[in-house]
């Protein structure tokens, strides 16, 4: 796999696991290993967190997928975008390296600590922190969604002090889960880090091109717009209908126009979205009016269309 075209293929197979995955989730039918019920929060139970504390060493899996801990931030360079936290700001930094297939490190700043996140061809790998949060590590978020046993997580600890190896091979190699599983649970990991990185209120960023990243990952980047859409729906859906309604009154009568550029197959839409997208696109709708050719309730259509106004 090191030589020849082997890079590319292995490169193809993982794009092809990540979008046979996302058809599974799509059709309802699976759930991915670590994901709990949605708009639940997660809480680590205490026998998890005691496993990780008096395991031998630390939790290496912090190292993340690659095996490499946080670069320091002194060997980054020089940064190629920067400024301050913000909601909007941070969504906009992910559409425009999304747009661009960025690949490089984005440094995040904040009350929550220093992460470093790993951007591919513009979708998100990886996320470290320091220090590390243990609530995010791969282990602790399988043994909370109760995917592993606190005695599981032990063994996987054990393991990966005395070989060396990443905690996923070690899941693997001890027969606690697949490498489909695994897969699917880094995914997982880095949509929940990035909706925690989305809570952080004040701070900075840094984003750090990179042709190449330091090293190589086995899941599929996460892709931007459908991260976004489902993060901007679900806070929509929690905010009250007066705050909702103070930021679309004015665009009542404002008609619809689609951007270019974002993929429908990357915002994960749902069947009765995907129809309202091509509805709009075959037409341009005043805002008002969008509500009588959904296919969907007016709370699930607003929600869909503040997602969409948000990207």
């Amino acid at each position: 796999l090191s030589e020849g075209d082997g890079p590319a293929q292995l490169e193809a197979f993982y794009r092809m696991v990540g979008t046979l995955v996302e058809h599974m989730l799509r059709s309802g039918r699976f759930q991915v290993t670590g994901q709990w019920a949605e708009g639940a929060v997660p809480m680590v139970p205490a026998t998890a967190a005691a496993a990780v504390a008096t395991a031998p060493g630390p939790p290496r899996d912090s190292r993340g997928a690659g095996g490499m801990g946080v670069p320091d931030s002194a060997s980054l360079g020089e940064a190629a975008r920067s400024g301050e936290l913000s909601l909007d700001g941070m969504t906009a930094l992910l559409m425009d390296l999304y747009g661009e297939k960025a690949s490089g490190i984005l440094e995040i700043n904040s009350e929550q600590g220093r992460r470093v996140g790993f951007l591919h061809k513009g979708g998100l790998v990886q996320w470290l922190s320091d220090p590390v949060i243990e609530d995010e590590c791969l282990g602790v978020l399988l043994t909370n969604a109760n995917k592993l046993s606190p005695d599981q997580l032990r063994q996987s600890l054990e393991m990966m002090s005395d070989t060396g190896n990443l905690q996923g091979e070690c899941f693997i190699e001890l027969g606690f889960l697949t490498f489909p599983q695994v897969v699917m649970s880094l995914m997982t990991q880095v949509e929940i880090i990035s909706r925690n990185v989305f809570t952080a209120t004040e701070g900075t960023y840094r984003f750090y091109p990179r042709e190449k990243l330091p090293t190589s990952y086995p899941n599929p980047p996460m892709k931007s717009p459908g991260f976004l859409f489902a993060f901007f729906k679900r806070a929509y859906a929690s905010m009250p209908a007066s705050e909702v309604e103070l930021e679309y009154k004015s665009l009542l009568d404002q008609y619809s126009l689609l951007s270019s550029g974002i993929s429908l197959d990357d915002l994960r839409l749902k069947k009765e979205e995907r129809a309202l997208i091509e509805i709009l696109s075959a037409k341009s709708y005043r805002f008002r009016e969008i509500f009588s050719v959904s296919s969907m309730g007016r709370s699930q259509t607003l929600q869909a269309l503040m997602a969409l106004l948000r990207l």
